[in-house]
C-alpha cells in the first residue's frame, strides 16, 4: 500500500483485512465494509472437500481467491488435481509460480508425472529444471518469471486459463533484499487478469492486504477505461470480489522444547543413538557452518542457496526428488523453508533459530506429518540484548530507507547514477525515472511491529526466557502448553533446578520465625544469582502471602502456611 515515510516510524494501530476476519463470527461471512473481500473460515483441513470442483467452476477473473492454509493440508494437490482438471476441460494451460527453485523442480516432477513421465527418465535433474512447459503446466519461479516477462512484454498470455501464485508471501518477504516483487505482482495481475487467479499461503499476514489493495487498484483502473463516462466506476461492481479462504492452524501434534545455548542441542543430538533425524532451521550461513561443525561431518549435512549451485547440487535434488534425507541430521538456510516436502517416519525433530515468524511457520511446515505422528519442536530462545539489537537495527534501516525516498524522489529531474537498495533505475515512456520496491517497507514495517510484540511481551512476565518461549508458542496458538514443555539445560521457570533445590532443603518441615526470616534473605540472594535480568529490590522482604504469589508466578510446587502462632512456625510444603 501507498506509505507516507517522509517521517520517523510511528506505530499506528490499524487492523488488517485477516485480523478483522478472525474477529469476525466463524458462523457468518466476512464481509469488508466496501463489500470487495469476502472471508470463509474453516476448521476443515481437508481442503479438497470444501473447495470441490462445482465450487471452482463459479470463479472468474474477476473473483481471485485467497487460501490459507498450513502446510501439508493439500493446496498443491488441488492445483495439481482439480485446477489442472478444470483449465485442460476448457482447453487452456495452468501456469504455477513458485518462490523457490527446489519448490518449482517438485511441481516439475509432478506435472511431468502427470502430463509427461517420458521426461523424468529422458532430463537429467539440471535438464528438468530447465523445462518449463509439461503438457498443459507451465511452471516458473517468481525470479524467472520476472525476467521471462521483462524479454517477452509484448506477449499475450491467451493460452492461460488459470495462474497459481504459491508461497505468494514472497512479493513481502522477499523485497528484503528483491527490488521487484512488487513491480512483478502488479504486473502479473495486469497481465494474468484474463485468468482464474489463486494465492497460495501458509503465511498470509505479511502479503493479504498488498495483494488486495493491487487486485482491487486494477479493478478501479479496469472499469474506468471499459467506461471513462461512468461516475461510479472507482467503486467495485458487484460481481467482483475477492475471496479469502481462511482453514484453521491445527499444531496440536508438535511437542514444544526449548533451549539457549548451542551446546545443549548440540549435546542432545549427539546422545541420541537412536535412527530419528532432525531438521535445524538457520537465518545464516555462519549459524548453519557453526551447528555442522559442532555436529561433524558423519551425522551432519548442511546446505544453503549458494552450495545448492555447486558442491551440493546433487545433495540438494536427491532430497527433493526423494523427499528425504540420508543422515542423521540436515541443517539449512532459508531457502529451503519454502514448499519443500519432506515425508520421512524417522524425521521426528525439528530445530529452529529464527525470530521471524514467517520463517518460523514455513520451517515447521517442511515436514509433513504422517497420521498420528508426533513431532519435537526445539526453539532456540536468543539473548535479550540480541532482540534488542536486531529491532533497533530494523529501525535505523527503516529510517534510512525513508530518508533516502524523500531525497531521491524529489530529485527525479536529476536523476541518482548511484542509488541505495530498494531504489532502482527504470525506463517508462522513454524518460529514466527512480522506482522503489515499496513492499521492502512492507516487510521492515512488519519486522519492526513484530519484534515490538515480542520484547513487550516480557512486561506480561517477569522472567524473560519464559515470555518468549509463550510468544513463540502464540504463533502456533499452543500457548496452553507452555507448563508442560520441557528446557533443555537450566530451565527458566518449574524446572528450574537451581530454584528447586532450593526450596527442597526447607521444604516439608517445620520453620521456626528465626529459620523464616533467614529464608527470606536467602531467597533474595538466590533469586537475584539465579535471575539476574529481574532482580529482587534488597529492601523486598517476601512474607507469607507474597511468598506464595512468588511460588505461584514461577511455576514453583509449593505452598506455605502458618501452622502454629505462639511460637510462630511455618511449614512449606511442596506437591
Amino acid at each position: 500500500m501507498e506509505k507516507n515515510l517522509n517521517c520517523k516510524l510511528v506505530t499506528i494501530p490499524h487492523q488488517t483485512y485477516l485480523e478483522k476476519m478472525l474477529k469476525s463470527s466463524r458462523d457468518n461471512v466476512f464481509k469488508s465494509e466496501d463489500g470487495y473481500v469476502k472471508g470463509y473460515q474453516f476448521e476443515n483441513q481437508l481442503i479438497n472437500q470444501l473447495i470441490t470442483p462445482n465450487r471452482l467452476r463459479t470463479l472468474t477473473n474477476e473473483t481471485p481467491l485467497f487460501i490459507a492454509s498450513q502446510t501439508g493440508s493439500g493446496k498443491s494437490t488441488l492445483v495439481m488435481n482439480q485446477v489442472l482438471s478444470l483449465v485442460k476441460s476448457r482447453q487452456q494451460k495452468l501456469l504455477i509460480l513458485s518462490s523457490r527453485t527446489a519448490l518449482a523442480d517438485q511441481y516439475r516432477r509432478e506435472a511431468a508425472l502427470l502430463e509427461n513421465p517420458d521426461l523424468l527418465k529422458d532430463l537429467t535433474p539440471s535438464g528438468l529444471r530447465k523445462q518449463k512447459d509439461f503438457g498443459m503446466v507451465t511452471i516458473f519461479t517468481y525470479q524467472e518469471f520476472f525476467f521471462y516477462m521483462r524479454k517477452n512484454c509484448h506477449q499475450l498470455f491467451t493460452q492461460y486459463g488459470a495462474v497459481v501464485l504459491d508461497e505468494c508471501h514472497f512479493f513481502v518477504q522477499d523485497a528484503a533484499f528483491n527490488e521487484y516483487t512488487q513491480s512483478l505482482l502488479k504486473s502479473l495481475v495486469h497481465c494474468f487478469h484474463h485468468c482464474l487467479r489463486f494465492y497460495l499461503s501458509a503465511t498470509p499476514d505479511i502479503c493479504l492486504d498488498e495483494i488486495i489493495y493491487v487486485e482491487k487498484k486494477h479493478q478501479y483502473k479496469k472499469m474506468y477505461f471499459d467506461n471513462p463516462w461512468n461516475n461510479n466506476s472507482y467503486y467495485p461492481v458487484p460481481n467482483n470480489t475477492f475471496s479469502l479462504y481462511y482453514f484453521a492452524n491445527n499444531y496440536s501434534y508438535i511437542e514444544p522444547c526449548f533451549f539457549k545455548n548451542d551446546l545443549d542441542i548440540v549435546d542432545i543430538i549427539k546422545s541420541d543413538t537412536s535412527a530419528y533425524k532432525y531438521l535445524i532451521c538457520v537465518d545464516t550461513r555462519e549459524q548453519g557452518k557453526l551447528l555442522q561443525k559442532a555436529l561433524g561431518d558423519s551425522i551432519c549435512e548442511y546446505v544453503d542457496a549458494e552450495l545448492k549451485k555447486s558442491t551440493m547440487e546433487n545433495t540438494v535434488t536427491a532430497i527433493i526428488n526423494d523427499k528425504k534425507f540420508d543422515k542423521k541430521v540436515l541443517i539449512a538456510t532459508s531457502f529451503l523453508d519454502v514448499g519443500i516436502n519432506l515425508i520421512d517416519c524417522n524425521l521426528t525433530n525439528i530445530v529452529i533459530y529464527s525470530t521471524d515468524k514467517t520463517h518460523f511457520i514455513q520451517s515447521i511446515g517442511r515436514k509433513r506429518k504422517l497420521p498420528q505422528e508426533k513431532v519435537t519442536l526445539y526453539i532456540h530462545i536468543p539473548e535479550l540484548e540480541h532482540v534488542k539489537r536486531m529491532l533497533k537495527n530494523a529501525q535505523m534501516l527503516y529510517r534510512e530507507m525513508a530518508q533516502n525516498k524523500s531525497e531521491y524522489m524529489s530529485k527525479q529531474q536529476k536523476v541518482i547514477s548511484s542509488l541505495s537498495f530498494p531504489f532502482y533505475l527504470e525506463t517508462r515512456y522513454d524518460t529514466l525515472k527512480i522506482q522503489y520496491n515499496g513492499y521492502t517497507f512492507t516487510f521492515w514495517e512488519s519486522r519492526i511491529k513484530r519484534l515490538e510484540a515480542m520484547l513487550s511481551s516480557i512486561l506480561e512476565n517477569q522472567e524473560y526466557e519464559e515470555a518468549i518461549a509463550k510468544h513463540y508458542l502464540g504463533w502456533l496458538e499452543l500457548e496452553e502448553k507452555y507448563d508442560k514443555c520441557h528446557w533443555l539445560g537450566n530451565p527458566p521457570c518449574i524446572k528450574n533446578v537451581e530454584m528447586i533445590e532450593f526450596f527442597d532443603a526447607y521444604a516439608n518441615q517445620d520453620l521456626t520465625e528465626e529459620i523464616f526470616l533467614s529464608l527470606k534473605d536467602a531467597l533474595l540472594a538466590k533469586h537475584n544469582c539465579v535471575y539476574p535480568e529481574a532482580k529482587l529490590r534488597k529492601d523486598r522482604k517476601l512474607h507469607l502471602n507474597a511468598l506464595n504469589k512468588y511460588f505461584d508466578d514461577k511455576n514453583l510446587p509449593y505452598r506455605i502456611k502458618k501452622v502454629a502462632n505462639t511460637p510462630k512456625i511455618y511449614r512449606i510444603v511442596k506437591g
